[in-house]
């Protein structure tokens, strides 16, 4: 349980402030360009100092928060490709069991997802923020995987040795600051799982065993995920040549 809270907190380390200041419009578009972002129309706020580098978002980091205040442990990272199209990855492993209580929640999923970014609409965002963040505004996605589970509560549980999700997804990404993004989206689809069934009874010596009741199969077409994520991007800079 330690490692994975040492990997939740390594996802939010080392944002990179900075201080901005006028310059003009011509200057903006070319680092714009260089990031696959979207140009805006307003001229966005760089400091000198910006203007000398390369401003380099080549990933993104994320977590779903509403799995984290599940103790849902996840991570997910993301790619852009081009200017309209990047590629996620995300694992899932909460993986804690409370003996005394006999109640678990044991899930080693991954999952992959292709996401198209339609051109947004800034309105009054600052636009300086959206000079430093890929990735923003709507998207529409395809997502699949699956994974394993036994979850149990109060002596009673659920143990699935595979199940798989696929569907459609649809978003929309919010930014924070340079480095900060939050996202929300929705995904709808098919998920199906077969699972067995089980009791946990103590013995005389207090050891406890899972006594298996029936398999069974489960099929659902609908809503498969929600998501409320925090993305972090690194910040790289590269010196421009002469």
């Amino acid at each position: 349980m330690n490692l994975n809270f040492i990997l939740l907190i390594t996802t939010f380390l080392v944002i990179f402030p900075d201080h901005s200041s006028g310059y003009n419009k011509e200057q903006n578009d070319e680092i714009l360009i260089h990031q696959n972002k979207y140009p805006s129309n307003k001229p966005a706020n760089l400091s000198p100092n910006d203007n000398q580098f390369h401003f380099i978002r080549p990933f993104a980091l994320k977590t779903n928060l509403l799995f984290d205040l599940a103790t849902i442990i996840n991570i997910e990272a993301e790619i852009p490709v081009g200017s309209r199209w990047s590629v996620a990855g995300e694992w899932i492993f909460p993986w804690w069991v409370s003996k005394s209580k006999q109640r678990a929640l044991q899930v080693l999923s991954g999952n992959i997802e292709a996401r198209y970014w339609f051109k947004p609409n800034y309105g009054k965002q600052d636009a300086s923020l959206i000079a430093h963040n890929p990735m923003t505004g709507w998207f529409t996605g395809l997502f699949g995987g699956g994974g394993l589970y036994d979850v149990e509560w109060d002596k009673k549980g659920y143990q699935g040795e595979f199940f798989i999700a696929t569907g459609i997804t649809a978003g929309y990404a919010a930014p924070l600051s340079r480095n900060l993004n939050m996202e929300f989206s929705l995904g709808v689809g098919y998920l199906k799982t077969r699972y067995r069934h089980y009791n946990a009874i103590q013995d005389e010596n207090k050891e406890w065993h899972l006594i298996k009741q029936y398999p069974g199969n489960y099929t659902w077409i609908g809503p498969v995920r929600a998501k409320i994520s925090l993305v972090w991007y690194p910040h790289f800079r590269k010196k421009r040549g002469k």
